[in-house]
């Protein structure tokens, strides 16, 4: 039987308590592995030549630096600006 909206939630739904995400369950397991990932990324780069070492740290900075979005322009259809009135109804 599907659940239907406004239906009461039944008992013993969702996660039990005390029960750890995937997330967290994924974290742990590579943790426990004690593994340098930084150490290994230099070992790896030594044998690349310079250009590859370049495109390399470009990528991983992808990761790094958040990527800036697209600037907002806002005008009408002539490429105008808009003109905004504020007017005080409350004095009238």
């Amino acid at each position: 039987m599907p659940f239907k909206k406004g239906d009461k939630k039944p008992e013993n739904s969702g996660r039990k308590k005390g029960v750890r995400n995937k997330t967290t369950n994924f974290v742990e397991a590579c943790n426990n592995f004690d593994l340098d990932i930084l150490a290994c990324l230099i070992e790896d780069m030594k044998d690349m030549a310079p250009f590859q070492r370049v495109d390399y740290w470009a990528k991983l900075l992808e990761y790094y630096y958040p990527k800036k979005k697209a600037p907002l322009e806002i005008g009408n259809a002539d490429g105008e600006g808009f003109k905004i009135v504020i007017e005080d109804y409350s004095k009238k």
